[in-house]
């Protein structure tokens, strides 16, 4: 014997019954945030679809859980990250680029930038990246 299916008008109006009742209970019910992640977790229905129907911002479902932190909210979360440390040799950081130039490396949300780096630290970097 399968389930009923919960589908997002369902969802919808529960949404819209607490809303009108919202002084009564301030916070989003337990058992409803339940179904927003039962139904985001299901293929039925776009992320983006389900939270825009139920009036919830990305961050909000973000701090309650129902979405995964990404990008720069692991950092700010204390996630570890992979990091590549890359030695300097003195006369590296000596030997100052005649143009003013920014080299950026981005890798997903994370980015590095280095203003006026060195040519050797610019070699550096590329035969570190190389290996």
């Amino acid at each position: 014997m399968s389930s009923p299916t919960l589908t997002i008008e369902e969802v919808e109006r529960e949404f819209s019954i607490w809303r009108s009742n919202k002084k009564e209970q301030p916070t989003v019910p337990d058992a409803l945030l339940h179904k927003v992640e039962i139904l985001l977790k299901s293929n039925n229905y776009k992320n983006s679809n389900v939270l825009r129907r139920l009036g919830i911002s990305k961050r909000q479902a973000k701090n309650k859980g129902l979405l995964p932190l990404s990008g720069i909210d692991h950092l700010s979360q204390g996630a570890l990250t992979s990091f590549i440390k890359i030695p300097m040799p003195q006369a590296a950081t000596n030997a100052v680029s005649p143009n003013p130039t920014t080299l950026i490396l981005q890798r997903g949300d994370t980015q590095l930038s280095l203003n006026c780096p060195t040519y050797d630290q610019i070699q550096l970097i590329i035969n570190t990246l190389l290996r």
